[in-house]
C-alpha cells in the first residue's frame, strides 16, 4: 500500500502537490501496488492504523508505504531535496520506489558509517549520500569503533569518511578483523598538508596490496579537468565488475582536491587489485603532507578496488 496524507482534489490545486499526484498515479499501474489518498483530517483511525508502532508520527502531505508489518514514511523533504544552495530536485522516485524495497524485503543490509577521525560529517556532507542509500533500500548508522570490540555482525559495508588523524592500533585491528571475515569497506582519502603519515590506515591497505601516496593531484591535460580548474580533476572510468555493466560514455566523475593510491606487488592470490578511476598521463601528484619529496608522474590512479576472487 502506498497512502498519501491528503485530499487529492486538494492538493492538485498546488504545483508541488500536482506534481506528486501524477507521479503516484503511475504506480497505480502495478498490479501489486495499491495507491490511495486519504485525508488524515477526516480519517483519524486509518492514520492511528498506519502509526501502530506508535515511531512514524504521520502527518498531512506524508506518504506511507506498507507491506505487512513493515511500513516506511516519506516526508515532502524526501521528495523535494535541495544541496545546498542548488536547485530543487525531484527524488519521488528514488523515494517511493526505496521504500517499497525496504517494506518488501526479508532483509536491510546495513551501511556502518566511520566519521570519527574525520572533519567530514555523515549528517552534513554525506546526507545526500545517506538519503540515497536508504532509498535503495539500506540502513544507514553511525559506527565509533573506540567503544566497539568488534565490528558489528550485521554489517554489510564498512564506509570510512576522509580522515584527517590515523586510526589507533586497536580500530585496525578490529577493520582488518572484519575485512578478513569476508567484509566489505569504502575507504575515502583527502589530500592532507599534515606532517602525520596515516600508518595503521595503510596498514589495513597493505593487507589488499595497496598504499596511500602523500600528493595532491594536479592534471595537466586541459581535457581531463574542470576549466581553469587543475585540482578539479575529471578521471577516466576504468572497466571492473562495477561498471562493466554500464555504458561508460554516460559517465563524468569530478574530483576536487585528490590524492593518488597506488598498487603494491600482489602475491596475495586470489586477491585482485583492480584500477576504478586514473588519471592522464599529464597528471602529476605533488608532493603534499606525510613528508613526502617526490612527484608522482601520471597516470596515477585515484581509486582502486581490490577484493579475493573464489575460483
Amino acid at each position: 500500500d502506498v497512502v498519501m496524507l491528503a485530499d487529492r482534489e486538494g492538493i492538485k490545486s498546488y504545483e508541488a502537490g500536482f506534481i506528486i499526484v501524477e507521479f503516484l498515479d503511475k504506480y497505480s499501474k502495478f498490479d501489486k501496488v495499491n495507491v490511495s489518498f486519504i485525508d488524515p483530517d477526516k480519517n483519524p483511525d486509518i492514520v492511528k492504523d498506519l502509526n501502530k508502532s506508535g515511531t512514524l508520527n504521520p502527518v498531512e502531505n506524508e506518504i506511507i508505504v506498507r507491506s505487512g508489518d513493515k511500513v516506511k514514511k516519506i516526508t515532502l523533504y524526501d521528495i523535494f531535496q535541495q544541496d545546498y544552495y542548488g536547485p530543487v530536485m525531484f527524488m519521488g522516485e528514488q523515494a517511493v520506489t526505496g521504500a517499497i524495497k525496504y517494506v518488501t524485503s526479508e532483509t536491510t543490509p546495513t551501511v556502518y558509517f566511520v566519521d570519527a577521525h574525520s572533519t567530514k560529517k555523515l549528517e552534513s556532507e554525506y546526507n545526500y549520500l545517506k538519503k540515497n542509500l536508504e532509498y535503495n533500500n539500506y540502513e544507514v548508522k553511525k559506527l565509533d569503533l573506540t567503544r566497539q570490540e568488534k565490528v558489528p555482525e550485521d554489517t554489510s559495508i564498512l564506509f570510512f569518511a576522509p580522515p584527517t588523524q590515523d586510526l589507533s592500533a586497536e580500530e585496525r585491528d578490529r577493520v582488518i578483523d572484519y575485512l578478513k571475515g569476508g567484509g566489505n569497506a569504502i575507504f575515502l582519502f583527502d589530500p592532507s598538508n599534515s606532517d602525520e603519515k596515516l600508518d595503521n590506515f595503510d596498514k589495513v591497505l597493505n593487507e589488499y596490496s595497496m598504499a596511500l601516496n602523500y600528493d595532491k593531484i594536479k592534471e595537466n591535460n586541459v581535457q581531463a579537468h574542470v576549466a581553469n580548474r587543475p585540482y578539479h580533476i575529471i578521471p577516466q572510468v576504468m572497466e571492473t565488475d562495477i561498471t562493466n555493466e554500464q555504458d561508460l560514455s554516460q559517465f563524468a566523475v569530478i574530483m576536487p582536491e585528490s590524492r593518488s593510491i597506488r598498487s603494491l606487488i600482489n602475491d596475495k592470490e586470489p586477491l585482485t587489485v583492480t584500477p576504478l578511476l586514473s588519471t592522464s598521463s599529464d597528471a602529476v601528484g605533488e608532493p603534499f603532507g606525510g613528508g613526502a619529496t617526490e612527484k608522482n608522474q601520471g597516470p596515477v590512479d585515484v581509486a582502486l578496488v581490490a577484493e579475493y576472487v573464489s575460483a
